[in-house]
């Protein structure tokens, strides 16, 4: 099985353009056999990364490209709680 590979332009401000591929398919759309999509991780750091761990953020995306889009004023940081809510998992 292979894993995904990819490119990433930033040719736009504040906006990463994200294509992935079959790892050794370059130019290619296609996701590598049996796999539903690839997951992104990132964060904002003043530094590069010591382990994946210090990725913070992450979201899974099924179609290439995924464009990953910033304000000028995004660092990183987590916003404010919301109410707490609760259910049952049946």
């Amino acid at each position: 099985m292979t894993s995904p590979d990819y490119d990433i332009d930033s040719g736009t401000t504040r906006r990463l353009t994200i294509h992935f591929f079959d790892q050794g398919s370059r130019g290619s759309k296609a996701k590598p056999a049996g796999q539903h999509g690839a997951e992104i991780r990132w964060a904002i750091l003043e530094t590069p990364p010591a382990s994946i761990n210090d990725l913070i953020r992450s979201l899974f995306d099924t179609h290439t490209p995924f464009m990953l889009e910033f304000d000028e004023n995004q660092r990183g940081e987590k916003g404010p709680w919301s109410e707490i809510m609760s259910t049952i998992v049946p």
